[in-house]
């Protein structure tokens, strides 16, 4: 949904700015919308069920399961193990390397992304796409969408590796190329640079999905927090120093930092991302082997 919203956003944008090129004021406040419904929302949600029963608090978690859920099925829940909130788990010997893969791999998604379509009118002139180049940042945004589409039509049938590392040294090879630009045929530059915005798509959907996946429920939240501001960081960092980047060295430097970048999270998926898909959340979130959990669950618990 969020690479919906930022399709739409940038439509509206695009058109806004076509027509009343000084409303940009309007564009800004219209971010207040949505924000205030996201918060209505969410008045009123449940307790995490899996995060009670890590609490001792099991009744609460089996009235949620029943009554807001609708189901008495508690399913892998039960294996929740009790524990209290230890931040220092995201930086111990087991997860360490779990909290240093989610802050990487997020930072390297967003960090070339944000970087880069903030300024895509610019980059695009940059590599020889012609025309208005405002028109063609919103067809890469499209193009983005397509395949983030294309990454939750896969992400059960394949797995998080599978979309997450080729698609990582793909915006690599793409960025890299489109920074030779001027040594390739005319245009190629700028089928290289949808062609990274297509990769990054499908790697995209990876953010809301992984993280939750890799950390036990005691700290779940913190360990999604660590990562979520380790990317955050990133992509300020990339958006604010692109510009200067660009100016001190020009665009293929920037393009190659870029891809350098990429090549960095790629590198660092292929030996610490955990294969999560088709496990239960109990399991891919506790550094144990699976056969170990299988043999410590209690007879007789649902599964």
């Amino acid at each position: 949904m969020w690479n919906v919203g930022y399709v739409v956003a940038y439509l509206i944008g695009y058109l806004i700015n076509t027509y009343e090129p000084g409303a940009w004021r309007f564009i800004l406040a219209a971010s207040a919308v949505p924000a205030v419904v996201c918060l209505v929302m969410r008045h009123g949600l449940p307790e995490s069920p899996r995060w009670l029963i890590s609490k001792g608090r099991r009744d609460e978690a089996l009235t949620i399961l029943r009554d807001d859920l609708g189901t008495g099925n508690i399913g892998d829940v039960a294996d929740e193990e009790e524990s209290g909130t230890n931040w220092g788990l995201l930086f111990s010997r087991d997860y360490l390397r779990r909290t240093i893969f989610a802050c990487t791999f997020w930072s390297a998604i967003v960090l070339p992304y944000f970087a880069l379509t903030f300024f895509q009118p610019t980059i695009l002139k940059s590599i020889g796409l012609g025309g208005n180049a405002l028109l063609g940042a919103l067809l890469g945004t499209i193009i983005a969408l397509v395949g983030a589409t294309l990454g939750w039509y896969i992400v059960d049938k394949v797995g998080r590796r599978k979309i997450l590392i080729p698609p990582m040294f793909g915006c690599a090879l793409f960025l890299l190329l489109a920074a030779a630009h001027s040594s390739l045929p005319a245009g190629v530059g700028a089928i290289c640079f949808f062609g990274y915005l297509f990769t990054y798509g499908i790697m995209s959907i990876l953010p809301g999905i992984y993280p939750e996946e890799i950390f036990p429920s005691s700290v779940r939240a913190s360990g999604v927090g660590v990562a979520t501001a380790a990317s955050r960081a990133a992509a300020a960092f990339g958006t604010f120093l692109l510009p200067t980047i660009q100016d001190s060295v020009g665009t293929p430097a920037v393009l190659i930092i870029m891809g350098a970048v990429s090549l960095i999270g790629g590198v660092t998926s292929f030996f610490w991302a955990p294969e999560t898909n088709g496990q239960p959340l109990t399991e891919s979130s506790h550094r144990v082997d699976p056969h170990q959990y299988r043999r410590r669950r209690p007879v007789g618990v649902a599964t």
